[in-house]
This record gives C-alpha cells, structure tokens and sequence, in this order.
C-alpha cells in the first residue's frame, strides 16, 4: 500500500465512532443487589398459566373464562415475594396487565397493582395504528425513571419487541432506564424459581372478575 493510501486509512479509522459495548449483564447475587440499591424497572412474564385460551381476547370478561394462573404459577409469585422480603428489594409502584394472570401474579409477588391496559397482549380487535404504536407506547412507560431508592414493577406478557429478549413464564428481566426518551436495556434477567428465598404460604384463590376490564371501546382503548 503507497503512503497516500496509508495515511487515507489511517484518517478514515481515527474519524470513524467506536462502537459502544453493551454492559455486562448481571445475575444472581450481583443482581439483587443492584435492585436492593433501587432505580430500576423491573418487568415480569406473569408465572406459569394453564393452557387454554381467553375466550374474549378484547372485554375479557370474568377470570373464568381466561387462562388462569397455575398452582405453579402461584408458587412462583409467592417465591418471588419472598425473596423481595428477604433481601429488603424496595418496590416502588406495580403495574399489570388487565389479564387476570397477570394480576393474580403481581398481588401475591408485590401487593395490589395500577391495572394499565396498555399492556394488555397485542391481538384482538385492535386497529393497525393500535398494534404498531403500543410497543412504542410501553417502552416510553418502561423508561420512565422510578422514585429515587425504589424499583418499578410491570406485570405483563413476553413482549420481545420492546424488551429484545424472550422471556419464559415466571421470568423476570431487570431493566437499566437510560437519560433518553424510551432508552432502555437488560441488566440482568432471574428465571422463576431462581431466587433464594423462603417457603411462603400461598393467598387463597379467589376468581372474579378482575377490575377495570373493559378495553376497546368505538375503536380505543380506554383505562
């Protein structure tokens, strides 16, 4: 190579960006005790529902007639409970999906949830505009800075297409929130069952119908 072409190189490598890294993600021990020190958001995959399917995807309509939440499912809420307890993880405010495995999931593992239909699952009668602007929506809200000392709390389904990640049943991915509009990353993710912690007794099961569960109404959705 001639020493123009050397020097044209050496120019076009020094004016070119570095990528960023991403940053180590955590787990285990380093990860709660990122949470017990607070500012994150964390998003949780309701536990382990039984199969079947909700009969009315859009009104919902009483617990019966959706997919429950399992005995498993329940277990591993009060697992994750315990483990908030036992490590001191200080909980700021909890949100759920209007499904009521989800609310079932966030009231024994967090106490009682804000039900945001905004995080409902993408199918049913929604409009087009609906389906392409609800993932934008939820990750603005999930980069919504918590209170200082505290971590926010979603409750809801396995959104790849805002969190980047799959996430099983039960399991729960720790989000940093960056500085900018709807900025986020994983810093770390616990499977169902993962945590140490306790045995905790399980609340009795109640089905109902779950609250504010009217969701389309002329066309939008309404709280």
């Amino acid at each position: 190579m001639s020493r123009s072409l050397q020097t044209l190189a050496l120019v076009a490598a020094l004016s070119t960006p570095a990528m960023a890294a991403d940053p180590p993600q955590l787990s285990g021990a380093a990860l709660i005790e990122a949470l017990k020190s607070g500012g994150h958001v964390i998003y949780l995959r309701h536990g382990h529902a039984d199969k079947g399917i909700d009969k009315d995807a859009v009104k919902l309509g009483p617990c019966s007639e959706q997919r429950a939440l399992s005995e498993q499912g329940r277990a591993e809420a009060a697992h994750i409970a315990g483990a908030f307890r036992l490590h001191a993880i200080p909980v700021g405010r909890v949100y759920s999906s209007p499904y009521c495995r989800a609310v079932e999931t966030a009231n024994i593992a967090f106490g009682p949830a804000e039900i945001d239909h905004d995080l409902r699952l993408w199918h049913g009668e929604l409009t087009d505009e609906q389906r392409e602007n609800l993932p934008k929506i939820v990750r603005e809200k999930l980069a919504r800075a918590p209170s200082p000392g505290t971590n926010d709390v979603y409750v809801a389904h396995n959104y790849k297409d805002v969190l980047g990640v799959d996430l099983d049943q039960g399991e729960m991915a720790v989000l940093r929130v960056g500085a900018g509009r709807a900025q986020i990353s994983v810093l770390g993710r616990m499977a169902a069952g993962a945590w140490q912690a306790p045995p905790v007794d399980l609340p009795p099961l109640i089905l109902g119908a779950c609250p504010s569960n009217r969701i389309l109404l002329d066309g939008g959705i309404v709280s």
